[in-house]
């Protein structure tokens, strides 16, 4: 059952970046100092976050779900052995 604890820690992980990135995001659309940049820039800037934000996103969901359920059938099935 370790592979089912790494892809929990993964999604941890996972979230920590993509929360990292929404808030990155949010100081350079909220902050004052931040109002002069020019529409070019800031859309630059978002545009490559959000894109490394998807990224960590589709990680996240593709990531090592075949081991993860490779081994909870195998876990399911030495339950119902177990059972029977």
């Amino acid at each position: 059952m370790t592979a089912i604890f790494d892809l929990e820690q993964q999604m941890l992980e996972f979230a920590n970046v993509t929360t990292d990135i929404e808030m990155l995001n949010r100081h350079f659309t909220e902050d004052p100092k931040w109002e002069g940049m020019s529409g070019e820039l800031c859309d630059a800037i978002l545009n490559k976050y959000g894109a490394i934000q998807e990224l960590y996103e589709i990680q996240q969901v593709w990531g090592d779900s075949g081991t993860v359920r490779n081994q909870v059938s195998e876990y399911v099935g030495h339950i119902r052995n177990s059972v029977s």
